[in-house]
């Protein structure tokens, strides 16, 4: 939740002002559960590329609020954007959401806000795949402007 505060000048054509605190709050509401995204099995060459089932996250905000959406890897890939993460020795996984996004801003409408979260896997090396089980991990931040 993020709160903003105004100062509202009125002018009753009397000499001096009086000044009133406003504070505008804009709110919304979702899931803070930890999500997870699975892989499963995939094998050799076929996993590059691999998408994982969405993950749909819904947030609630009065129409009109403006909320800011990044996800970005906890374990950084040099030259990737930061929404990579490593996923093992052999791979790197690219978290997105809402097909390619990873860093946007967005105005709700509606009263709703739809994120279908994914992640891609991508082998380091195509001809040369590791066998091995991984796991990865990343943060989505969510801020209500």
């Amino acid at each position: 939740m993020a709160a903003q505060a105004a100062r509202l000048t009125l002018n009753h054509g009397i000499p001096g002002t009086i000044s009133i605190p406003v504070t505008i709050t804009s709110k919304c509401d979702f899931s803070v559960a930890p999500l997870n995204l699975t892989h499963g099995t995939m094998s050799g060459r076929q996993a590059n590329g691999h998408q994982t089932k969405p993950y749909n996250l819904n947030i609630k905000c009065d129409t009109g609020t403006s909320v800011s959406v990044k996800l970005k890897g906890a374990h950084p890939v040099s030259g990737k954007t930061a929404n990579f993460t490593q996923c093992g020795n052999g791979g790197l996984c690219e978290l997105t959401f809402n097909g390619n996004k990873y860093n946007e801003t967005m105005t709700v409408t509606g009263n709703n806000l739809a994120l279908s979260i994914t992640s891609t896997y991508h082998l380091k090396n195509p001809s040369s795949p590791v066998a091995e089980s991984f796991e990865g991990s990343g943060i989505l931040e969510i801020q209500v402007l």
